[in-house]
């Protein structure tokens, strides 16, 4: 996706100021964008500004789902405004999700979770359970598609199988035969699933 530079990181794993700003750096570019693909990370993005003399436009994604649909939509021959504006937009059209496992006993709405439940979420709260991770992802796809949605990308984790993914990817396609399902395997640790709805 022409991303110059990762910076690893992941749930208790947040990079700091420092950190990025070293990865900054490290791009051979006047101009850097940076995507936190997490809100706790956004204010070590800002923090790393002062620490670096290249110009840094912070896209303050909160998902990595976000994160990927905007440098999609990079133009090299776009100006800095121009991207940024650009990524802006795109990254409002992202509706993330994700299936992973409950950490504890809690309630919330009407669901009645239990420590190893499969429970899925959108950016702000649980809101699905299941049996299982595929059926979890089915579900959350259901409450969450939009008919104004043209696309749903899987990325599968390394607890998945492809050929599971491939098997929740067609059942969504049945369910939404207008849109276009794509399975990627992610390699995400924790999470089964993270889904892109756009």
């Amino acid at each position: 996706l022409m991303v110059d530079y990762v910076i690893q990181g992941g749930q208790t794993m947040n990079p700091s100021a420092n950190d990025i700003a070293e990865a900054i750096d490290k791009v051979n570019a006047q101009n850097v964008f940076v995507f936190p693909n997490n809100k706790n990370i956004t204010l070590a993005a800002m923090n790393a500004q002062s620490l670096t003399k290249k110009n840094i436009v912070i896209i303050p994604t909160k998902s990595v789902c976000e994160g990927i649909s905007a440098a999609i939509a990079f133009s090299p021959d776009a100006s800095v405004d121009e991207n940024t504006e650009t990524f802006l937009q795109t990254m409002e059209n992202v509706v993330s999700a994700s299936v992973t496992y409950a950490v504890r006993d809690t309630k919330m709405d009407n669901l009645d979770i239990k420590k190893g439940d499969t429970i899925g979420l959108d950016e702000k709260a649980i809101i699905a359970k299941g049996k299982n991770p595929n059926e979890v992802a089915i579900k959350l796809c259901e409450i969450l598609y939009k008919d104004t949605m043209g696309s749903i990308t899987i990325y599968f984790g390394e607890d998945v199988k492809e050929s599971d993914a491939q098997t929740v990817a067609e059942k969504i396609q049945n369910k939404f035969p207008m849109v276009d399902v794509t399975v990627v395997d992610g390699g995400q640790n924790i999470y089964y699933y993270v889904i892109a709805l756009e």
